[in-house]
């Protein structure tokens, strides 16, 4: 009657070796479990360790045997060592199966050894606790009933976005290598997480894409879609979330004139892995104007033409002001397409006559204080003007940070990373009050759109 082929458990200490022309285990290190027809489990106890030894050629040190060697003939009683016949192709595949089930189990014994060793404090879980911790501390934030626990929360949601972050930053910075374009990179800070909150009710704190996020910034139009088409096509470890044209704001501007790039990207690794989102910003320096001075206003008056909230004037012109910027700067077209370049003047010089917003751009003194020369800078911000603090440790600045967010609750603290002192100031312009890129090109495209497009060129910078 033909056996089935034996099943093999492994044990902690398996010693399987050769001695001479003999393959020898130990009966304490190898379990040999051999399933076959009721004949054969009828007398179960005593062909189990024959089984093993006649399947194999592995030869007991427990028990008598009757060593053989290779070529004699086969031992009619419990001979345990099977001649040179034993390599038969039959055999042979038999033998596979052994060595890659020892593989397989001594992998699952790995396995089952490392997660029993471990505590529950100690498995990997999601930071700041189960994914309905961290929204359950957003929806308090967003109500204003917000705990210590829920800031811890927060706290440790933002600080699991630094190893991803610093990753995207680095491969940003090779591939640029020493060109013109400017890399930098920020966390979101505590209040504008809030803020966003509050603005979109339906958000999850797990599912904000701009936690954490990267900023280049590009000589022109043409250089940025040739670097963003290059990221696109690579092979990152991280998967774009969202499609090539979905945040694409330079096809189709927003409302309130906003022209740049966006990506988004899924991140993480182990049991993290797609759970932490890490946004890409990809603007010229046209654009990057434009953008600043909207924040700077923002700083500054109660209107916050960004998010289309406050006085109706500041947003109008800011839109006019895109228009103009888009067309003499970069021969495309913002939110106010179908207006002529006469029209568009001419409504933004009526509304800087009422808001005076070129003079007061021009009348901020630009903090003049200089950017600490390393790459993590802390910027809190007090009416005479930002105090900065520089980092060589990403971790360190990270802490500082929470620390002085703890302190001043109501404050602006703000972390950034560039590669030098010039690049975060340029990067982040907002931050030092310094509008006047924005005033100069405003005043140059005027004249250029004035003078019916004869003086329009694609210079950037």
């Amino acid at each position: 009657m033909k056996r089935r082929p034996a099943e093999f458990r492994l044990l902690p200490r398996c010693s399987i070796k050769k001695d001479g022309n003999r393959f020898v285990a130990s009966n304490d290190a190898l379990d040999v479990v051999a399933r076959g027809e009721s004949e054969r489990n009828s007398r179960r106890h005593t062909t189990q360790g024959r089984g093993e030894s006649e399947r194999f050629g592995i030869e007991s040190r427990d028990g008598p045997s009757s060593s053989l060697p290779v070529g004699s003939p086969q031992s009619s009683g419990s001979g345990n060592v099977v001649p040179h016949g034993f390599f038969s192709l039959v055999t042979l595949c038999n033998l596979s199966l052994f060595i890659f089930k020892l593989f397989k189990m001594s992998q699952a014994r790995a396995g089952e050894s490392i997660e029993t060793s471990m505590t529950s404090d100690q498995k990997p879980f999601y930071p700041g606790g189960l994914k309905a911790r961290v929204n359950a501390a957003g929806d308090a934030l967003r109500r204003g009933g917000r705990t210590e626990e829920d800031m811890e929360v927060l706290r440790t949601w933002r600080a699991a976005h630094r190893p991803v972050l610093h990753a995207f930053y680095r491969i940003f910075r090779n591939r640029v290598g020493d060109g013109n374009v400017i890399v930098a990179q920020r966390y979101k800070r505590e209040r504008t997480i809030v803020d966003k909150l509050r603005r979109l009710p339906r958000m999850k704190l797990s599912q904000m894409n701009d936690v954490a996020g990267c900023r280049l910034i590009f000589e022109s139009m043409d250089d940025l879609r040739e670097f963003r088409a290059k990221m696109l096509g690579s092979r990152l470890t991280h998967e774009l979330k969202n499609a090539p044209d979905r945040y694409d704001y330079v096809k189709s501007p927003k409302p309130s004139g906003y022209r740049g790039v966006h990506d988004v990207y899924f991140c993480g690794s182990g049991p993290m892995r797609g759970e932490l989102l890490v946004e890409v910003q990809y603007r010229t320096r046209v654009q990057h104007d434009w953008a600043t001075a909207v924040e700077v206003v923002g700083f500054v008056t109660d209107s916050l033409p960004k998010f289309g909230r406050g006085d109706r004037g500041f947003l109008e012109i800011f839109r006019c002001a895109s228009e103009i910027l888009a067309r003499a700067f970069e021969n495309e077209r913002s939110c106010l397409a179908d207006q002529d370049d006469a029209e568009v003047v001419r409504g933004f010089d009526r509304l800087d006559s009422e808001l005076g917003l070129l003079p007061m751009l021009e009348g901020f003194r630009a903090a003049a204080e200089d950017v600490p020369a390393r790459e993590n800078v802390i910027l809190e911000f007090r009416e005479g003007g930002p105090v900065m603090r520089g980092f060589s440790s990403a971790a360190r600045a990270l802490e500082a940070l929470f620390c002085l967010e703890a302190k001043r609750p109501c404050g602006d603290v703000v972390l950034v990373r560039a590669a030098g002192s010039g690049e975060a100031r340029t990067a982040f312009r907002n931050y030092f009050s310094d509008a006047r890129g924005f005033v100069r090109r405003i005043r140059e495209g005027r004249s250029r759109l004035l003078a019916g497009g004869k003086e329009r060129l694609p210079r950037q910078g």
